[in-house]
């Protein structure tokens, strides 16, 4: 393969495009967004000088990973939230801490750094961590109830998801018993009773864990503030964008002053097919994946022989299957 370069060309044996999965933001496509009047910010290239959002009234699309982390910090200081969600997320407890210096050096002396770095290469999950050696029902409902508040409420950050029974991600019942747990914390932290199912809902939106929760501080008590609302999109599509807000089918036009699109990347075939690579029929990957992504174990491309990209095992995660 040959790749030319301000006029001129390398030849290789093999191709390995470093070029990452999450590079190319994705925008949906919403009629009227470009009429739009006030500021449109997207969470994949925020501003480096930050945004001033205070006493603004604000529509968020998208409630992600960078979604929950935007909805913490300017939930407080926006005049009106609306906030557009598709799937709820699933959030863990952060439980993040400020570092003593002088304890962490204390574990770098020791080894102890080191150490987990060396268990992060035998666990299911690459954490120090991994499921323990019990599956959900050898416990008594109380000492499950125990377990699970402990991993949540005390470990916190993913212990609960990865550090648990090791039949959570496998056995439906299991799940179901995770979930449950997981759902009732939740709910207690949630007053308003629309919130509460729209982000808890008693039938869960997929087995849990098998879509990569968000790490969250204090988001549902963030939420739940009076001028802070919730339009479930499934039920009530956006159908556009106006010059003073977003419109959609049940509640019409929200005035706004500021969209904001936490809508994530195009992470599976945007960064590779926006680069001009041909294959072995000449057509580049943009062409060759126009009706669907198609891929040999998410590292390599039918017809690209000897180009091979770094973050299948990313999308792939182990093959996770709850049956």
């Amino acid at each position: 393969m040959a790749y030319e370069l301000v006029g001129s060309q390398t030849w290789c044996k093999w191709f390995l495009p470093c070029i990452g999965f999450a590079a190319k933001k994705y925008t949906p496509p919403m009629p009227g967004l470009s009429n739009f009047k006030g500021e449109v910010y997207h969470t994949g290239v925020w501003p480096q000088y930050g945004v001033n959002l205070r006493r603004k009234r604000i529509a968020q699309i998208g409630t992600g990973a960078s979604g929950i982390q935007v909805i913490q910090e300017i939930g407080d200081d926006a005049k009106h939230l609306t906030i557009y969600q598709r799937t709820p997320n699933l959030c863990l407890p952060m439980k993040q801490v400020k570092l003593d210096p002088k304890e962490e050096q204390k574990k770098k002396d020791s080894g102890e750094y080191e150490e987990m770095m060396k268990q992060t290469k035998n666990t299911f999950a690459g954490f120090a961590y991994d499921f323990m050696g019990k599956n959900t029902f050898d416990d008594t409902a109380e000492e499950r109830e125990k377990t699970y508040h402990r991993l949540m409420h005390e470990e916190g950050g993913f212990h609960f998801w990865l550090n648990t029974y090791q039949d959570m991600l496998f056995v439906q019942e299991a799940n179901d018993e995770a979930y449950k747990f997981w759902r009732e914390s939740v709910r207690k932290r949630i007053k308003d009773p629309k919130k509460r199912e729209l982000l808890a809902p008693e039938h869960p939106p997929h087995p849990w864990g098998t879509k990569r929760p968000s790490l969250e501080q204090r988001f549902y008590e963030v939420i739940d503030q009076p001028h802070i609302d919730f339009i479930d999109v499934n039920t009530s599509p956006i159908e556009g964008v106006e010059e003073n807000g977003v419109r959609t089918k049940d509640e019409g036009v929200v005035d706004v002053d500021v969209i904001i699109l936490a809508t994530g990347f195009d992470s599976v075939s945007g960064s590779l097919s926006q680069i001009d690579i041909r294959g072995t029929d000449g057509n580049p990957i943009a062409v060759h994946w126009k009706d669907g992504v198609r891929t040999g174990l998410g590292i390599a491309i039918h017809g690209y022989p000897n180009m091979f990209y770094l973050y299948g095992q990313v999308l792939l995660f182990r093959g996770t299957v709850v049956r």
